[in-house]
C-alpha cells in the first residue's frame, strides 16, 4: 500500500509539473492573481471581466459565467463543476487540472486554450471553437458535435510528456459535423464514437483507435491514417477513401471502405 501511495504521489507531481511546464510555454501575458471575493465580485456584476486573471483552485460550480469575459484567464485546478459557460468568451484560456463535470462550454470560444488532465464528466463542446487548442485527458462520451476544431492539438506527444502516455481519450464521444481539418489527434482513443459527417481533411490520425466508430459521410482527404485501428468502423459515404491504405488489418476490418478504382 506505500508503494502504491508514493506512486501515486510522483504521478501527480509529474502531472503538476507538466500542467506547470505548459503554462510557461504559453504566451508571456501577465495573470493578476484574485481571491474568491474578488471574483464573486465579478461575477455579481453586469461587466464581469476575469481576462488575464488569475483564478486559479477557486469555486465557481454552478455559477453562470456567460457574461464574463475571460480571455487569457487561469483556471488551473478551478472549480467549474456544473458552471454555465455557454457562448462565453475564453480565448487563450488555461484549464490544466480544472473540475468541468457537467459543464456547459457550449459556442464557447476556446481558441488557443490549453486544457491539459482536467476532469471531465458529461461535458458539453457543442459548437465550441476550440481553434488551435491542446487538449489532452479522458474526456468519456463527451458532446463536442458541431465544433471547430481547425488545427487543435490534441494528439500524444510523446516528447513532452514526463509520464509518458497521455492522450485524448473520448470513447463514445459525439463530434457528428465537427471541423477537425488539420487538427492532430493522433493516437487518440475514440472507439464507439460518433463522427457522422465530420471533416477530417489533412488530420492526423496516426495510430488512432476509431474501433466502431460511425464516420458515415464524413470527409478524410488528405488525413494520415497510418498504423489507425479501424475495426468494425463506418466508413459509408466517407470521402477520400484512398487515405486509409496501409491502415493495420490485424485489428478487424472496416465497413463499406473499399476504394473502389
Amino acid at each position: 500500500m506505500r508503494h502504491l501511495k508514493i506512486a501515486f504521489g510522483l504521478m501527480l507531481l509529474s502531472q503538476l509539473a507538466f500542467a506547470g511546464e505548459m503554462a510557461t510555454q504559453a504566451p508571456e501575458i501577465m495573470r493578476t492573481k484574485i481571491s474568491q471575493a474578488d471574483a464573486l465580485a465579478q461575477i455579481n456584476s453586469k461587466t464581469c471581466d476575469l481576462s488575464n486573471k488569475d483564478a486559479g483552485y477557486l469555486e465557481f460550480d454552478g455559477l453562470d459565467l456567460r457574461h464574463c469575459n475571460m480571455v487569457n484567464a487561469s483556471f488551473f485546478g478551478a472549480y467549474l463543476r456544473g458552471a454555465n459557460l455557454t457562448g462565453a468568451n475564453m480565448q487563450g484560456s488555461y484549464l490544466n487540472l480544472a473540475r468541468l463535470e457537467n459543464a456547459n462550454l457550449s459556442n464557447a470560444n476556446l481558441t488557443d486554450a490549453i486544457i491539459f488532465q482536467a476532469i471531465f464528466d458529461k461535458t458539453n463542446f457543442q459548437g465550441a471553437n476550440l481553434t488551435n487548442a491542446r487538449v489532452i485527458g479522458t474526456l468519456g462520451n463527451v458532446n463536442m458535435s458541431g465544433a471547430n476544431v481547425t488545427r487543435g492539438k490534441f494528439g500524444l506527444d510523446i516528447g513532452n510528456q514526463p509520464m509518458g502516455a497521455m492522450r485524448f481519450d473520448a470513447i463514445g464521444g459525439n463530434f457528428a459535423n465537427s471541423n477537425f481539418e488539420g487538427a492532430d489527434i493522433n493516437r487518440n482513443n475514440v472507439r464507439f464514437g460518433n463522427f457522422r459527417n465530420a471533416n477530417l481533411r489533412n488530420t492526423n490520425l496516426f495510430r488512432a483507435d476509431f474501433s466502431k466508430a460511425d464516420l458515415t459521410g464524413a470527409d478524410i482527404t488528405g488525413a494520415n491514417l497510418n498504423e489507425a485501428i479501424l475495426d468494425g468502423t463506418i466508413m459509408t459515404g466517407v470521402k477520400g477513401l484512398a487515405a486509409i491504405s496501409g491502415y493495420d488489418h490485424m485489428k478487424g476490418e472496416c465497413i463499406d471502405c473499399k476504394v473502389v478504382r
